[in-house]
Parts: structure tokens; C-alpha cells; sequence
């Protein structure tokens, strides 16, 4: 018979199985970018993503550059940085071997350090 001591054991297990972060957090994170003026081309390690205003959903793991193009205008980089919450690093502990295992190996530990970007193409700038 089911009931609420099998249901938190399925879910204890679960977690322990597949890592806190995991879980959680995924391991792509949403990013916005605005630029003024609106309408720039947005690339990532060569992939175009569309224009600005832009949600882009990317691993922290790797801190991607972003890179913002518009006519008449030179292009601006965005270099994104990231960090290891100490959260799921203490989750990631409680659930030991696995849970910490499958964190670290696919990187959903990693949180982007900002996740939202304004670009200025007339100064030149990225607000932060």
C-alpha cells in the first residue's frame, strides 16, 4: 500500500540518485541580454540566437562569451562568469556518493555569477 513513508523514501532515493542540483537547477540557466538600441545579433561559440531583447538558456559550467553585433556599430563581447553554490556543494555531501558525483560531472552546481546583461552600443559598454 502506498503512502506517505514510501513516498518520501521514493523521493529521498531520487534525489541521492540524481544529485540536488541536478534535480533542481539543470544544468542550462536563463540569461537575458536588452540592448539599446534593440536588435542586435546575438552569437554564442559561433550559434546565432536571435536578436535583442534576448533569453538564452546556456551552461554556466563553461562561462560562455556572448558576442552582440549591430550595423553601424562595432561588436561587443560579453564575457560571462560563473561559480559553485556552496548550497549544493553541502546538499551535494548529504547525499553522498551519488548525488555529489552527478552534481560535480555535469555541472549544475555552477550558477552564473549575473544573469542579466544591458548593452549600450552608443558608449560602447555593458552595464553589469
Amino acid at each position: 500500500m502506498y503512502n506517505k513513508s514510501s513516498a518520501f523514501f521514493t523521493i529521498s532515493v531520487l534525489i541521492c540518485a540524481l544529485g540536488c542540483a541536478t534535480i533542481f537547477r539543470g544544468s542550462k540557466q536563463e540569461l537575458s541580454i536588452d540592448s539599446l538600441p534593440e536588435g542586435a545579433e546575438v552569437t554564442v561559440g559561433g550559434v546565432e540566437y536571435g536578436n535583442t531583447p534576448a533569453k538564452l538558456k546556456l551552461s554556466p559550467k563553461e562561462e560562455p562569451i556572448i558576442i552582440l553585433t549591430k550595423e553601424n556599430y562595432e561588436p561587443l563581447k560579453i564575457q560571462t562568469s560563473s561559480g559553485v553554490g556552496g548550497g549544493w556543494i553541502v546538499l551535494g555531501i548529504l547525499t553522498f556518493p551519488v548525488g555529489l558525483i552527478v552534481d560535480a560531472v555535469t555541472g549544475c552546481w555552477y550558477g552564473f555569477d549575473q544573469k542579466h546583461f544591458e548593452v549600450d552600443f552608443n558608449n560602447s559598454s555593458v552595464k553589469k
